[in-house]
C-alpha cells in the first residue's frame, strides 16, 4: 500500500495497482495482469505456468534453463549445455588409464549380478551391469529384479531395441526385448499349439 491509502505498488513497473486489474504475483505480493510475463521472455503467466525467483516472475522454461541444473541430460540435449565453468581433467596418460578399443555388445561381455554386487560394494553406489559404471539416480533404470541401469544401456541385448519396465524380459540377468525373448526362449515347434506331443520348451 501506498503512504496516501490508495492500492498497492506493482513490483514490475512501479505504479498504483488497483483492486480491479490486481493479481497476486511472486511473494504474494500485487500485480498488474499486464504486467504478469516472464521475465525473460515476456510471455503472459498464469498461476500453471508461474515460477519465482528473488521477487521476480518467470515462466518455466526459462526458470530452467537460467535456474535448473546444468549439464548433460538437463533441458533437451547440447544446445542447452552448461559453458558457465570450465572442467578440467587428467590426461589419460598422466593417470595410468588405457583407452580401451570399442567392442561390439555380446552378451558374454555382460556382468552377471554378483559381480555387479561386488563393484557395488566397490563404488559404494549402484552399479550398472551393462557398462560397469556408476548409476546416478537421473539417469536410472529399473530392470527385472530391481537391477538399476542406465537409460542407454537398457536396451535389448541381441537387437538393440531401447526397452522400458513393460517391454522387458529377462534370463539369466541379460535383458530381451519380448520378441528376441520369446525367439530364444519360448516354445518351439509345429504351430506352437498343436497339441502337446509337438510342444518343447529348451
Amino acid at each position: 500500500m501506498s503512504k496516501f491509502g490508495g492500492g498497492a505498488i506493482c513490483p514490475r513497473c512501479s505504479k498504483t495497482v488497483y483492486a480491479n486489474e490486481s493479481v497476486n504475483g511472486p511473494s504474494g505480493g500485487s500485480w498488474h495482469k499486464a504486467c504478469m510475463t516472464c521475465k525473460e521472455c515476456n510471455k503472459r503467466l498464469d498461476s500453471m505456468n508461474l515460477t519465482e525467483k528473488d521477487g521476480e516472475a518467470y515462466c518455466k522454461t526459462c526458470y530452467g534453463k537460467l535456474y535448473g541444473p546444468k549439464g548433460y541430460g538437463y533441458g533437451g540435449g547440447a544446445g542447452t549445455l552448461s559453458t558457465d565453468s570450465t572442467i578440467t581433467s587428467i590426461p589419460r596418460s598422466e593417470s595410468g588409464l588405457q583407452a580401451a578399443s570399442p567392442s561390439p555388445r555380446t552378451s558374454t561381455t555382460t556382468p552377471s549380478a554378483p559381480e555387479a554386487e561386488a563393484l557395488k560394494k566397490f563404488v559404494g553406489s549402484d552399479v550398472c551391469p551393462n557398462c560397469s559404471k556408476q548409476v546416478y539416480f537421473a539417469e536410472q533404470q529399473l530392470g527385472p529384479g530391481g537391477i538399476k541401469y542406465h537409460k542407454s544401456c537398457f536396451k535389448c541385448t541381441d537387437c538393440g531395441k531401447r526397452l522400458d519396465s513393460t517391454l522387458s524380459a529377462s534370463k539369466d540377468n541379460v535383458l530381451y526385448c519380448k520378441a528376441c525373448h520369446g525367439k530364444k526362449f519360448g516354445p518351439k515347434g509345429y504351430g506352437f499349439g498343436g497339441g502337446s506331443a509337438f510342444l518343447t520348451v529348451d
